[in-house]
């Protein structure tokens, strides 16, 4: 198997993407202002909003982040990329089009693949703001983002956790009906 690096972004192609940074640090917080009123059980509102809002964060993504050029054999890391954020952005609808919860299996890939697209995603903000040339705003906006993707990213994989062991969290005696949820 044949890993090709990807190559130095330019600073002009950073550059015309900069204007969709903040826009892109929204849509990252969005996940997390919205899960509050999350509830699979509630009216229309409480079971999309959560669907809405990755797949906006999904599509932000994808618009906002250079293309990569890393190739692993004849295999193009951007292409990679950009199926595992639709497939994302699409199985985050499961519970609301199925009307009830996926199984446990299903669950736990839903949730996976979301990770594992929150941290390529964190891991090319840290490219494009190693090329950057200089800071503005805007960087650090996507700097923000980055920061968010990383919280996002182990906050799923501590959910894939809990899904497959449900004791994962548990405090013990020691913690009186205190756990991490």
């Amino acid at each position: 198997m044949r890993f090709r690096a990807p190559l130095r972004l330019d600073a002009r192609g950073i550059r015309r993407r900069e204007p969709q940074f903040p826009l892109f640090l929204l849509a990252t917080l969005l996940p997390i202002f919205v899960y509050p009123i999350v509830n699979l059980d509630g009216s229309v509102l409480e079971r999309s909003a959560l669907p809405l809002a990755v797949s906006l964060l999904v599509v932000a993504s994808l618009r906002a982040m250079p293309p990569w050029a890393a190739m692993i054999g004849p295999l193009r890391i951007n292409t990679l990329y950009r199926w595992l954020g639709i497939l994302s952005a699409l199985l985050v609808w499961w519970p609301l089009l199925a009307q009830n919860r996926p199984p446990l299996v299903v669950h736990v890939v839903i949730v996976g693949l979301r990770a594992i697209f929150y941290l390529l995603t964190a891991v090319r903000i840290i490219q494009v703001l190693a090329n950057c040339d200089r800071v503005s705003p805007r960087t650090l906006c996507l700097a923000a983002a980055g920061y968010v993707h990383l919280g996002l990213t182990s906050g799923l994989l501590a959910t894939v956790l809990q899904l497959v062991d449900t004791d994962s969290f548990n405090l013990g005696v020691n913690a009186v009906h205190e756990e991490l949820m």
